[in-house]
């Protein structure tokens, strides 16, 4: 039998054996898991978000409605996100509205419930305080000491909000105060502190990785344009001008800003850099001048601005992960938090 007779023989069975594996092929490429119904557990994990979201105060969880419906490399970083798996969605999945697999539920919820801690913590702490700034009609010396009776007009605000509760330590919370005259808005803190880390540095350094005071400056909430100043009791100052995003997660920043003319001076009760003994703490004192707070213009009697007093507390190594950061009010979110900033009043009497 010639070849080609020979193919011919067997050419519809092969053909059709083709077809089969073809067919195959297709069927595994083309397979879908069956999607799943969300459990109860899945379920209720989704109404506590929306019973948070809607019961707290818009105000309070301005920052984190962002995250959750950020679109931003940045925010889905944050939060654990890809793009096709933003909060709504996940929102979506735990509720039943969209077809979902059982890996696409889990991580779901695991995505709600993290964002669900932090509307806990939220709903569990006081409102964001008012505070007032006391006139003073005397000089203040910028030693870093509040040895001015002046300190003593204006109440002090506690520092003791950890931005992680899992990375507090449990440490005595520091303390800050306002004044304020026709030129300055004058910030005091102390802040007690049992090993007192912080070197030299020029300006603009990373001083937030040491141990350092932060005092956050909104002049106008309306401009969403605020200042970030940073003090370490050695003197080191790094200020920057940064930009809220109001309809987005987080700020930018911009570190050739300078804030002109301000002014700063810290002590230390202890000795600097040395771990082998007990340190008291340290203080430090600011002075802002008005005039550089765009937006703001004139200090007077009843105008207003926004604030936010940290302190960052150096355990180990200067890295991120080994600084404790408390601020005077709850910032979950992060310290561009503009909506979770107190307001402050200039006043003439305590």
């Amino acid at each position: 039998m010639q070849p080609v007779a020979l193919f011919s023989v067997f050419r519809f069975p092969f053909s059709v054996l083709l077809l089969l594996l073809l067919c195959a092929g297709c069927t595994n490429r083309f397979h879908t898991t069956p999607p799943v119904p969300p459990s109860n557990t899945h379920r209720a994990i989704a109404r506590q978000f929306m019973s948070f979201t809607n019961t707290i105060p818009g105000h309070r969880t301005r920052e984190l409605r962002n995250l959750y419906a950020g679109e931003c490399a940045a925010s889905r970083q944050w939060l654990g996100l890809t793009t096709n798996r933003t909060g709504p969605e996940c929102l979506e999945r735990l509720l039943g509205q969209r077809p979902s697999t059982s890996n696409q539920l889990d991580h779901a919820s695991k995505i709600i419930a993290y964002l669900n801690e932090f509307l806990e913590r939220i709903a569990n702490t006081p409102d964001v305080p008012n505070l007032r700034a006391v006139r003073t009609p005397n000089p203040i010396t910028l030693d870093g000491r509040l040895s001015e009776p002046d300190w003593t007009m204006t109440p002090p605000i506690p520092i003791n909000h950890p931005f992680r509760i899992d990375k507090d330590r449990g440490k005595p919370h520091a303390t800050a105060r306002l004044l304020w005259d026709d030129r300055y808005l004058y910030v005091g803190f102390d802040v007690p502190d049992r090993d007192v880390a912080a070197f030299l540095f020029e300006r603009d350094d990373d001083t937030f990785l040491w141990d350092a005071v932060e005092c956050f400056i909104l002049p106008d909430i309306l401009r969403s344009e605020y200042w970030e100043i940073c003090v370490t009791p050695t003197g080191g100052l790094t200020d920057r001008r940064c930009r809220k995003k109001l309809n987005g997660w987080s700020s930018t920043f911009d570190t050739r800003a300078n804030l002109p003319g301000i002014l700063h001076g810290g002590v230390t009760d202890g000795t600097v850099n040395q771990s082998g003994d007990t340190d008291k703490g340290y203080g430090v004192e600011l002075a802002i001048p008005f005039y550089s707070l765009k937006g703001f213009g004139t200090p007077s009697p009843g105008k207003s601005f926004r604030t936010l007093l940290a302190v960052a507390d150096l355990d180990g190594v200067p890295a991120v992960s080994n600084v404790l950061f408390r601020g005077h009010t709850v910032t979950p979110m992060g310290f561009q938090d503009i909506w979770s900033y107190s307001r402050v009043t200039l006043v003439d009497a305590p």
